[in-house]
């Protein structure tokens, strides 16, 4: 087998440890849930908020690729998840459908809010804001991000006149349509550890479910820690 065979087939190993995919869109609950999964034992998992720090900076033009590459996207997929058992949150949120054809059997969770008001309510005070950013590296990664993400929707996301509470609903109802019955949670984190252990099969810890990156952690540390001196 040559090295490029050797290459693929490595990846495509690697992709089948993805065992958990979480599907529901970030404000849902996506952090909570990551840190939930890894104290089941399902880590490491991937969630955007590591992809954000400066020492990540390797990492940006790998995703710049992905977001704005029209071409197949797979080997760079398999690269960017290599190693991870369970992913929440964008990005990987937007790459179920591949990340089911490579693993057929994997659990998918979509993740929910209350209603989907509280969703919009949330988005707008919080990912939607961002604006600038002193590492233009970091910016350049983020509005590629957002350039992908309105390619997904057919919308930009950010802008005021967009119905973002469609895009939740559309995002949801595709997900709970497309994916088999016995191989999707929807779940609130308000719900606790019950439903997730039970759809998981593993037993539940002692510990509280996690509880984190609230809107007022996210705005404090994502919005106005990187506005503050643009403003």
């Amino acid at each position: 087998m040559c090295t490029d065979e050797l290459k693929r087939f490595s990846c495509f190993q690697i992709m089948t440890d993805l065992k958990v995919i979480g599907a529901g869109l970030g404000r849902t609950g996506t952090k909570s849930l990551q840190q939930a999964l890894v104290l089941l034992g399902f880590g490491p998992c991937h969630h955007m908020t590591e992809l954000l720090p400066d020492n990540q900076e390797h990492l940006w033009p790998m995703w710049k690729e992905i977001f704005s590459s029209s071409e197949d996207k797979s080997e760079k997929l398999k690269e960017a998840f290599r190693g991870y058992v369970a992913t929440t949150d964008y990005p990987g949120c937007l790459f179920y459908k591949e990340f089911l054809r490579w693993n057929p059997d994997a659990k998918v969770i979509l993740t929910v809010r209350d209603n989907p008001e509280k969703w919009v309510e949330s988005v707008r005070a919080t990912l939607f804001r961002f604006k600038f950013d002193d590492n233009s590296a970091r910016h350049e990664f983020r509005e590629s991000f957002y350039a992908f993400l309105t390619k997904v929707y057919g919308a930009d996301p950010r802008e005021q006149e967009t119905d973002v509470k469609k895009l939740y609903l559309d995002w949801n109802e595709e997900l709970k349509r497309s994916i088999k019955k016995e191989n999707l949670l929807v779940f609130n984190v308000k719900e606790g550890w019950g439903p997730l252990c039970k759809f998981l099969g593993v037993p539940e810890p002692e510990q509280p479910f996690p509880n984190l990156n609230s809107r007022e952690f996210f705005q404090k540390k994502y919005v106005e820690g990187l506005l503050a001196k643009k403003d």
